[in-house]
């Protein structure tokens, strides 16, 4: 099998060749990728699954660092070369109209930092001013909290702070900003909160303007950083993946449609169905059963059909064992 990590219009770093990375060239589109004997990540155990996680995120932030990338999302598995090539070409319109778009923004990593120690001390202080103001009547019941739930009260507090420098971030960048998503990566007892803020390239002296203000808001006991431009890698995924020629083909047939057919004809048959309804509180369970299968055979011939080449849809074995369905997901 083959393990997708990414699209690229450049040549990859000669240090990742160490590490086994295979590319596969299709005009200007290259895919990274690297041979693997899994066929399925859902058979792993957590501690393998997590190890495999790791290793691709850390691939897919070596080679973003170096070049524009389009990330494919981890668990993307293709059985063959040509599947590769198939996919490529089936969606290089979309792949180019991405890389122009991500060319018209950058990213920004901006952390908030404050004294850890210093914030835990402010809610331990909390929590003896509200063990103090307890009558003599709750007095047994607080001193369990405060003996035994000291550290998930911290915890909670703790977590509600975080929270709300992370919507004060959200409300000064809001203006400048096209995406703000949180990060996790490396987070410390240090950091507040750290953040990746997706703006347009020409939009950078209105994020330092942001952030100063920010600074101004969140007062003197927080340090407001950022870093930046980087490449925009974090604000998109592709999702990458084959369908199954024996579910293709039973919702050819609950549609009634042929082996060769188009998008227009595919929706007049979903439409037209004798079980397409719209469920409403007077539905029996066997309409709604129905109608959702209905619903899901619609959706795989519809993915299947905007994911090959031309007005024709092709449902043939074949044709869908090297059709590759390609999702966008945005941060």
């Amino acid at each position: 099998m083959k393990q997708l990590f990414g699209i690229v219009t450049a040549e990859i770093p000669a240090a990742l060749r160490e590490d086994e990375i295979e590319t596969l060239t299709l005009n200007d589109l290259t895919v990274l990728y690297r041979e693997t004997d899994i066929s399925d990540y859902r058979l792993l155990d957590q501690t393998g699954l997590f190890q495999c996680i790791a290793e691709h995120q850390e691939i897919v932030e070596q080679v973003a660092q170096e070049m524009a990338l389009l990330p494919i999302q981890f668990g993307a598995l293709l059985e063959d070369e040509q599947q590769i090539v198939s996919m490529l070409r089936q969606h290089s319109d979309r792949f180019h109209a991405l890389f122009d778009e991500m060319a018209q923004v950058v990213q920004m990593e901006l952390s908030v930092l404050w004294d850890a120690a210093e914030v835990n001390a402010e809610i331990t202080s909390e929590l003896g001013l509200a063990a103090g103001s307890n009558t003599a009547e709750d007095a047994q019941e607080e001193g369990g909290l405060l003996s035994g739930g000291e550290d998930l009260y911290n915890q909670l507090r703790l977590g509600q702070r975080q929270k709300g420098v992370e919507q004060m971030v959200q409300q000064q960048m809001d203006e400048v900003a096209q995406s703000i998503m949180r990060s996790t990566q490396d987070e410390d007892a240090q950091t507040a909160v750290r953040m990746w803020v997706l703006i347009g390239r020409d939009a950078q002296d209105q994020f330092t303007q942001a952030a100063e203000a920010l600074q101004q808001e969140l007062g003197s006991q927080y340090k407001v950083r950022w870093q930046g431009p980087q490449r925009p890698h974090h604000f998109i995924r592709l999702t990458v993946k084959t369908l199954k020629p024996l579910l293709i083909e039973h919702a050819r047939e609950l549609l009634g449609v042929g082996l060769t057919s188009n998008l227009t004809e595919i929706k007049d048959a979903y439409y037209n169905h004798p079980h397409h309804i719209k469920p409403d509180r007077n539905s029996d369970l066997d309409s709604i059963v129905k109608m959702t299968e209905l619903a899901q055979s619609y959706k795989l011939l519809k993915e299947l059909g905007e994911s090959q080449e031309g007005e024709i849809c092709y449902l043939d074995e074949e044709a869908v064992k090297q059709t590759v369905v390609v999702g966008i997901k945005r941060m």
